[in-house]
């Protein structure tokens, strides 16, 4: 009796998987995907999974190192192993945070004379990626910590100068390691000019100045230089009218404190 077997054939199908992701919080700039923890995987085979992120409107995100701050869905979106397919339930996606990359700051010393316009010193930031553009905003503080609005009549002294804000929301001022600036103000010299004239008692005019906290006048009938004098604190102004823009231009401008 001769006996034969029939061949038998297998068809082996791809075995469903399904995974959980971690979520993570990273830095922006410094992000990388959460881990991914499989289900019915054989052995120590490498499915070869395709992380796929997305922001909150579901549009994939391209690069992870120049996604912006915000909140992000991680999902795997596909096998390079032909073995394994996804399972179409069980699946866990993970969540991606991602924060502010924060920046030191360091603010250049300064100084001006009394009278003309007072600018603070340049603002410096370290840590910024990607050739991120980023403004610094500078604001100047007194003594007593209260913000001051620069101005050419912004009193003689010291300031400090520190950055306060920043113009890319992917950055966040650092609370340590930053070195604010100092903004000093002198005294302006007073460049007389040797004017000299009889003073009148007609009309007299403020010129916008101070010398030893008292204001400096010319009377109103003469045209400079061929009158100026000095008026004792306590006067009364009342009535005195500005100099106009073309008798200033031949004034030098004294100290105001």
């Amino acid at each position: 009796v001769s006996l034969r077997t029939a061949p038998v054939n297998f068809t082996i199908t791809q075995r469903p998987i399904s995974y959980s992701i971690t979520s993570t919080t990273a830095v922006y700039g410094s992000v990388a995907p959460g881990t991914v923890t499989w289900s019915n995987l054989c052995g120590g085979d490498d499915p070869g999974a395709v992380i796929s992120v997305s922001n909150s409107g579901g549009s994939p995100v391209s690069s992870l190192a120049t996604a912006s701050v915000g909140t992000y869905s991680e999902t795997v979106s596909s096998l390079s192993n032909s073995n394994y397919t996804l399972a179409s339930t069980g699946s866990t996606p993970g969540t991606l945070t991602i924060t502010p990359r924060p920046l030191t700051w360091s603010v250049a010393n300064t100084a001006i004379v009394y009278g003309t316009a007072a600018v603070p010193g340049a603002a410096s930031l370290t840590g910024i990626v990607n050739n991120d553009m980023v403004n610094a905003v500078v604001t100047v503080y007194d003594g007593a910590n209260t913000a001051v609005s620069l101005s050419p009549a912004t009193k003689t002294g010291t300031y400090s100068e520190r950055v306060t804000a920043i113009s890319n929301s992917n950055y966040t001022l650092a609370a340590t390691g930053n070195t604010p600036g100092i903004l000093t103000i002198n005294t302006a010299p007073w460049q007389s000019d040797s004017y000299t004239g009889a003073v009148g008692t007609a009309e007299q005019r403020a010129i916008p100045g101070f010398i030893n906290a008292a204001p400096l006048f010319r009377t109103a009938g003469f045209q400079l230089p061929d009158s100026l004098t000095v008026i004792p604190p306590g006067i009364n102004l009342t009535g005195c009218l500005p100099l106009t823009d073309s008798e200033l231009s031949r004034l030098s401008k004294p100290d105001k404190q």
